[in-house]
């Protein structure tokens, strides 16, 4: 299998990526998915609502898929802020 190296992607990693990772709280992975996204104008799909978060707030449109655990974790937020 070949690998070939995005030249544009590995110069801006040690800026770019490592600003985004910083700037919303991502790992430099989640960042460079994001920061991809940004470059290519691309519709990122996951299931993390960190990285969807950041995404929005970075002016991207992300689909978020929501999986069985997410929705449970969404509900336990739900009824920990009914106690409240």
């Amino acid at each position: 299998m070949q690998v070939t190296v995005d030249a544009e992607t590995f110069a801006r990693v040690a800026d770019d990526t490592i600003n985004l990772a910083w700037q919303f709280g991502l790992t430099v992975c989640d960042a460079a998915y994001l920061e991809l996204a940004m470059c290519r104008r691309a519709t990122p799909a996951t299931t993390d609502r960190d990285l969807a978060n950041a995404a929005t707030a970075a002016g991207v449109t992300v689909i978020l898929k929501q999986t069985k655990k997410t929705i449970q974790a969404d509900q336990a937020i739900r009824e920990e802020k009914q106690k409240t």
